[in-house]
C-alpha cells in the first residue's frame, strides 16, 4: 500500500540522512536498517537503488612490489639452503618445482618466475635433470651394496636404484661399468 511505502521511505531517507558518510551495508546493519531495505527491495526496489548511497572506490591501496628485493632473497634463500636440500638422504629429484616449493611464497614465485630473472637462471643452473638423478641413485645404489657386503652387479644396482632396463641411457649404462669396474 502507498502508506507503507511512504512509512519505509522515511525510515530510509532518514538513516541515509543522518549517517551520509557510509554505505548501503552498514545502513543494513543499524536499528531497523535491513528490515527496511529488505521491505523496500522487495517492494520500491526502483525507488531503493536512486536513494541509497553510491559505491565508493575502495580505498585500499594495493602495495607495489619491489621484484628486484624479492628476487634476490629468492637466490639468497636458495643458496643458503642448497647444501642442505641436495644432501638429504634419498631426496627426490632436484627439480624447479621441488626448488620454488622450499621457497618463502613459493605459490606466487611460480607465478611471477617472468619477473625474478635471478631466481630463473638460479633454478635453471641447479635443477637436475632425470638422467643425472638416475645416476645419484645409481651412485646410492652402489653405496648400499658395499656397506651391506653384496657383490656389486648390473642388475643389483638396477633394481636397487629402481631404473627400468628401458630408461637406460649412454650416460647411465657409463655409470653402471664405472661402479661395477670400481668393486674389482
Amino acid at each position: 500500500s502507498q502508506n507503507d511505502i511512504c512509512k519505509h521511505r522515511t525510515i530510509w531517507k532518514k538513516l541515509v540522512t543522518k549517517h551520509p558518510d557510509v554505505g548501503v551495508k552498514v545502513l543494513r546493519e543499524m536499528n531497523r536498517g535491513g528490515a527496511t531495505y529488505a521491505w523496500l527491495y522487495r517492494h520500491d526496489r526502483l525507488w531503493l537503488r536512486n536513494n541509497s548511497p553510491r559505491r565508493k572506490a575502495s580505498a585500499i591501496r594495493h602495495f607495489s612490489v619491489d621484484y628486484q628485493a624479492w628476487d634476490s632473497s629468492n637466490v639468497a634463500f636458495l643458496k643458503s639452503n642448497y647444501q642442505k636440500i641436495k644432501s638429504h638422504p634419498n631426496r627426490q629429484r632436484l627439480s624447479k618445482t621441488k626448488f620454488i616449493k622450499a621457497l618463502p611464497r613459493s605459490g606466487s614465485v611460480d607465478k611471477h618466475l617472468s619477473d625474478l630473472p635471478e631466481t630463473t637462471k638460479w633454478l635453471a643452473a641447479h635443477e637436475e635433470t632425470v638422467e643425472e638423478y638416475q645416476v645419484y641413485r645409481l651412485n646410492n645404489a652402489y653405496q648400499y651394496l658395499v656397506e651391506n657386503n653384496v657383490v656389486v652387479k648390473r642388475w643389483r644396482l638396477l633394481r636397487v636404484a629402481s631404473i627400468r632396463y628401458e630408461l637406460i641411457t649412454p650416460k647411465i649404462e657409463t655409470e653402471i661399468l664405472r661402479l661395477e669396474l670400481r668393486r674389482r
